[in-house]
């Protein structure tokens, strides 16, 4: 499966991990059109984040981090994942479906026990065919039908979403190590999401097994259908009226997944498949369902005019207007039949004060027409993936931005934590189609100095070897997002504990208290002061050492960027470019002498640069270092493997430098 149009609304807090997991969890041949699917391997979880827009995906819950180059040590086998579609001149089409997975371990048993189909219900109809369990002694077992269930999406029930998405779960009898499971499915879409017109992606992770992959289309020759095929093995036939094509692949050798890479999608095989002759009529299909919501009505303007009282500067405006709609527009996602690709009026949103990340775009662009100013929106991709097919697909995008071309700005008025004139991380660097034109923008991404933390810590030790901490942490960019929706999510009750995690560590165990400014201010920059003890990690009084106790600190730490094996990364890796700052002020007991300090350290590649000072005045000590990252966003490329790991090992090595003391 890839990332379909009909997902736009999907960024809210919290999506992201969800879409991560979901970006290293598909695996064998999904494939999508303006609605269906074959997914063989997604984390449930999913479900509970990711609306699904295509009509069946078997859901199981595997992990990449299972993966291994033994072939025998993988909990499942895809014996089979194959999808026969016949397409209709006007987007409809039935497919069907075929899985069969073999169960080759313990894990996999606990794991794949059952198969789940999700499917839409006012597009889509749905249909078992056949469901069985395939003994490894030859016998089959008939699922019965009373072992077929139809429920509601879960996140429909639970989450912030409506959805008329149904799942379709087959639960498997008398299943055991060395067996399959096996069902045959058939999907209808009875109302194509862009009448008229198809796409779909098909990939294969190279994470997981698989002996046969098979994806087959028939389509009408009056069809303009184009594709592309990057590493599967294609055949074409045609007929007096239609066209056929077959593409297969399979794997046989397993790659360990690699934490932090970027998504599957991005270097796996591949195959495209497009009726949109350019991004143009891309985007003109879009802009067809969703320009006229945007209109500014009388309530609009009114609104409009009360949030700028006074302001008479379009910058000014904008950015008020957008404050206002990401502090009072609640995200729910909506994804019911047409509601999928098709927004909401801008007054309606208003009225309900919720919607999904249409409904946004659609709502800030009335109010900023209502004051003149022009804003686009604009189609993209939140998540992991960077890579767009040349092809115009459904399934490379999965969210909506605005672009105000006056002010040269980028907005996201689903993101509650990030300030007026900057995108969260998660659409930084994407490929954008702005509607109606087609045209293709790159998203802009942070630079070093539009992210930036210092961390000041003030260590007092005292005689019994605990140690009296202050750190004080002003971050500015991608960290103040993250620490502004850490507050807002922590409860004051659960500060303690809070600051008990990032300060307990292999040596010191922390307690102490949290404080936020910046909260509320819709402002780039955040501070975050804790004031806790340390115990555990020094022998006082007596002889020894001890390394600079890293104290409070979140993923801004520096111990944070030392990456272990980096050697053997292979996969570009997501990465955000920051400078990172951490000042430390250690106060000695009285009677502690410090024998030797540290060596000051300079180091400077094409990835990043390090400094680190040590001095000592008196009875203190003044530890100061920096790290500023080089490599352009927001990819880092496997080239620079070699550079990350030179920097990862460096400071490594000063964060275990020792300070040596003893008694006067």
């Amino acid at each position: 499966m890839g990332r379909e149009v009909v997902l736009l609304g999907t960024a809210h807090r919290g999506v992201q991990m969800a879409i991560d997991v979901f970006d290293r969890c598909r695996a064998g041949f999904p494939f999508t059109g303006a609605g269906p699917a074959v997914v063989p391997v997604v984390l449930r979880v999913v479900r509970a984040f990711r609306p699904l827009a295509f009509t069946a995906a078997a859901l199981l819950s595997l992990s990449p981090a299972w993966a291994t180059d033994a072939a025998d040590e993988q909990p499942v086998r895809l014996v089979l994942v194959s999808s026969e579609t016949d397409l209709k001149a006007g987007g409809q089409f039935v497919q069907v479906v075929e899985q069969q997975i073999k169960i080759q371990t313990q894990a996999g048993l606990q794991q794949a026990g059952q198969m789940a189909f999700n499917y839409t219900v006012s597009m889509q109809k749905f249909e078992v065919l056949q469901a069985q369990t395939r003994k490894a002694d030859g016998r089959v077992v008939e699922v019965k039908p009373d072992a077929i269930f139809t429920r509601d999406l879960p996140a429909s029930t639970g989450a912030p979403m409506f959805a008329d998405i149904k799942v379709m779960v087959i639960v498997f009898p008398d299943v055991a190590v060395g067996d399959s499971i096996y069902a045959r499915v058939r999907i209808e879409q009875v109302q194509p999401m862009f009448p008229g017109h198809y796409s779909g992606l098909a990939f294969l992770m190279p994470h997981f097994l698989m002996d046969q992959a098979k994806f087959v289309l028939r389509a009408p020759k009056s069809l303009k259908l184009q594709a592309t095929n990057e590493g599967y093995s294609e055949k074409r036939t045609e007929g007096a009226d239609t066209v056929t094509y077959e593409w297969t692949a399979r794997n046989t050798v397993v790659e360990p997944f690699e934490q932090g890479s970027v998504a599957p999608l991005d270097y796996s095989p591949r195959v495209a498949v497009s009726t949109f002759g350019g991004f143009g009529e891309f985007a003109r299909a879009y802009a067809v369902r969703a320009e006229d919501k945007a209109r500014p009505t009388p309530a609009i303007k009114k609104l409009a005019d009360e949030i700028t009282g006074g302001a008479t500067d379009p910058r000014e405006q904008a950015g008020r207007l957008y404050d206002w709609v990401t502090q009072n527009i609640r995200y729910v996602g909506i994804f019911l039949g047409m509601g999928a690709v098709v927004p909401h009026a801008a007054e309606q949103v208003l009225e309900n004060r919720y919607g999904d990340c249409k409904d946004h775009v659609t709502l800030l662009t009335a109010l900023l027409a209502a004051k003149g100013i022009e804003a686009r929106t604009a189609i993209v991709s939140v998540g992991t993936s960077y890579w767009t097919s040349t092809l115009p697909l459904l399934s490379n995008f999965n969210h909506v931005i605005l672009f105000v071309p006056s002010l040269d700005v980028w907005l996201d008025p689903t993101a509650t934590v990030t300030p007026f004139g900057r995108l969260p991380g998660a659409v930084q660097g994407k490929t954008a189609v702005l509607v109606p034109s087609g045209e293709l923008r790159r998203t802009p991404v942070d630079r070093n100095t539009d992210s930036i933390t210092v961390r000041r810590v003030r260590y007092e030790i005292r005689d019994d070897g605990t140690i009296k901490g202050v750190t004080v942490i002003d971050a500015k960019g991608s960290r103040a997002e993250q620490y502004r929706q850490r507050a807002r999510d922590l409860s004051p009750d659960k500060r303690a504990q809070y600051v008990r995690d990032l300060t307990s560590g292999s040596r010191y165990k922390g307690e102490g208290t949290v404080s936020f400014s910046g909260l509320e201010q819709r402002t780039d920059s955040l501070q975050v002061k804790a004031e806790y003890t340390l115990s555990g990690g020094i022998d006082w009084p007596g002889a020894g050492s001890f390394e600079v106790p890293a104290g409070f600190r979140g993923g801004e730490a520096m111990d944070t960027q030392v990456q272990r094996n980096a050697s053997a990364l292979k996969r570009p890796r997501v990465g955000q470019v920051e400078t990172l700052v951490e000042e430390y002020e250690i106060k000695l007991p009285a009677k502690m002498k410090i024998a030797t300090l540290p060596q000051n350290v300079s180091f400077r590649n094409e990835a990043a640069s390090y400094e680190a000072t040590y001095r000592r005045e008196g009875q203190t000590i003044f530890v100061s270092r920096k790290l500023v990252d080089l490599f352009t966003p927001p990819v880092k490329q496997p080239s620079l493997v070699k550079a990350q790991e030179e920097k990862s090992n460096v400071i490594a090595r000063d964060l275990r430098a020792q300070l040596v003391y003893r008694p006067e």
